[in-house]
């Protein structure tokens, strides 16, 4: 089974699967970490902690992050595991369309590239086309 993890600055994850699930018309099964501006984050340092722990031996994880060096991203890299734990970063709202409508069961390497083609393709300049 593969979980999904997205964390992101602010509110930025929580409304991206907002819209993600309002077009797809379906919830999706995916767990938020916000960092807030103002507040410390031990708090989400003890839960990643804690789902890392609990992980059953043959779940794998795909963790989306805003950007690349951001915090979010930084304290997510510890935990990258081959095989096991991937993660994406400059999270858009086409790699969470792909992902909701995706089979999870297969190869982590093979979703997780099929989600950043499916992030790539969707950036576009409008100029190039009209």
């Amino acid at each position: 089974m593969t979980r999904l993890l997205l964390l992101t600055h602010g509110q930025l994850g929580q409304e991206l699967v907002q819209v993600a699930q309002t077009i797809l018309e379906k919830d999706l099964e995916v767990t938020l970490v916000s960092l807030e501006w103002e507040k410390p984050n031990e708090d989400k340092i003890l839960f990643l902690r804690a789902l890392f722990a609990a992980l059953e031996e043959d779940e794998q994880v795909i963790a989306l992050t805003d950007s690349f060096g951001g915090t979010p991203s930084n304290m997510i890299l510890g935990y990258l595991s081959p095989g096991r734990v991937e993660i994406i970063t400059g999270v858009n709202l086409s790699m969470l369309l792909y992902l909701g409508n995706a089979d999870l069961s297969g190869d982590l390497q093979s979703i997780c590239q099929s989600t950043k083609k499916a992030g790539q393709e969707a950036i576009l300049i409008a100029g190039e086309f009209l």
